[in-house]
């Protein structure tokens, strides 16, 4: 069954140390102290404030399983790879997209669902890398010579430099992620 396949996975991604990036630990730490002010238990707190970083737990482990390699080390890269190509802000800002009507509701759906493709197979992409540890790993990716690279890392730049995004603006970005990961 599927609680079977992801359970150990799961828990060990939930258990696990330093699997967030620096730059990602204050929007958790603050979602915790924000739940225990709501007046929730410190476990309760702990565990809602981790959900979102949790939703990506079922490509983690399917690749973990792929690749043959424990899923705490798997999600170490995603996070770490995600941060580097503002994955995180990205994922906001197709979450802010307004929905009128059932069309944009399916367009939005469709946005997080290649952004999450796309950022898997990133992600496969620099486990090949050598290092010794997810932020090597994760260096290395970033480091090689590659245009697409450059171009698409200074895209992203340019567009977190705005407020906000719209449907168009948002598909590019996810497409540009696309077609970094086909050229491998």
């Amino acid at each position: 069954t599927a609680v079977e396949r992801y359970h150990d996975g799961f828990r060990d991604i939930r258990a696990g140390e330093r699997i967030l990036p620096d730059s990602q630990r204050p929007a958790y730490e603050a979602s915790i102290r924000d739940w225990n002010a709501k007046g929730l238990p410190p476990a309760l707190a702990d565990q809602l404030a981790a959900l979102p970083y949790l939703e990506p737990c079922a490509d983690i482990i399917e690749l973990a399983k792929e690749r043959k390699l424990r899923p705490v080390d798997v999600a170490k890269v995603h996070f770490r790879l995600g941060d580097a190509l503002r994955v995180p802000w990205l994922q906001k800002q197709i979450d802010a997209l307004a929905v009128e009507g059932r069309w944009h509701a399916v367009a939005r759906g469709a946005l997080r669902e290649e952004l999450g493709a796309q950022q898997r197979a990133l992600v496969s992409q620099a486990l090949s890398m050598p290092g010794s540890d997810a932020d090597a790993k994760v260096r290395a990716w970033l480091s090689r010579d590659d245009s697409s690279l450059r171009f698409t890392l200074a895209m992203l730049d340019e567009l977190a430099q705005q407020k906000t995004l719209d449907y168009p603006t948002a598909s590019v970005a996810v497409q540009r992620l696309s077609q970094l990961a086909s050229r491998g």
